[in-house]
């Protein structure tokens, strides 16, 4: 059972990769970069990042395992859209969990201050954990900061939305069900981001 469910996961992650992969096409003619002839440091580009994370725990014998790869692709300066997949994995006191989840997204960067850019993710996930399904939707408000040429720090600093026996970012004993605005170390991502 949990096969298959990991199976038709894996096809609809796939369908929403290629979804994503074929829209800038469409949208770059909604988006236009403007003049071809000037270059535009900031123009249509795509991002690669996410996080990883491992944590062993010898006092508690647990260990832990996150991975969050993010894919996207910026219009202009402005908007972009993209898809971040999370796999979550923990093990102690004799038990294992497997987390998986896709979030696709639509990003508002609302702020160019250089090398500080402030931006606005609006999207909406789905997650399943030990055979319970769960969604959100929502916004995240985030912050990317320039290190160098096409390498950017990316911080997502909270949640503001619904979630329904949603699985990922949340601590252990806190219902993954409600409404809300949530700003908890929890919710803080902290990865890299690499623009092409």
């Amino acid at each position: 059972m949990k096969l298959q469910t990991l199976r038709a996961w894996g096809r609809r992650a796939l369908v929403a990769l290629l979804l994503g992969s074929a829209t800038p096409l469409v949208a770059q003619q909604y988006f236009p970069n403007g003049d071809p002839s000037t270059p535009d440091e900031h123009g249509a580009r795509w991002v690669f990042g996410g996080l990883v994370s491992f944590w062993q725990d010898n006092k508690a014998k647990t260990t832990t395992f996150d991975f969050s790869p993010e894919v996207a692709y910026l219009f202009n300066e402005n908007w972009g859209l993209g898809v971040v997949g999370t796999y979550q994995y923990q093990k102690g006191n004799g038990e294992s969990e497997s987390l998986w989840a896709l979030r696709p997204f639509a990003r508002y960067y609302y702020m160019h201050s250089e090398p500080f850019n402030l931006y606005l993710d609006g999207g909406f996930g789905f997650s399943t954990s030990g055979g319970v399904k769960g969604w959100e939707v929502g916004l995240r408000p985030g912050a990317c900061v320039d290190l160098t040429k096409g390498l950017c720090l990316c911080l997502r600093l909270g949640f503001i939305g619904y979630r329904d026996k949603f699985g990922a970012g949340e601590e252990a004993g806190l219902s993954s069900s409600g409404f809300g605005l949530r700003f908890a170390p929890e919710e803080l991502q902290i990865g890299l981001e690499l623009e092409l």
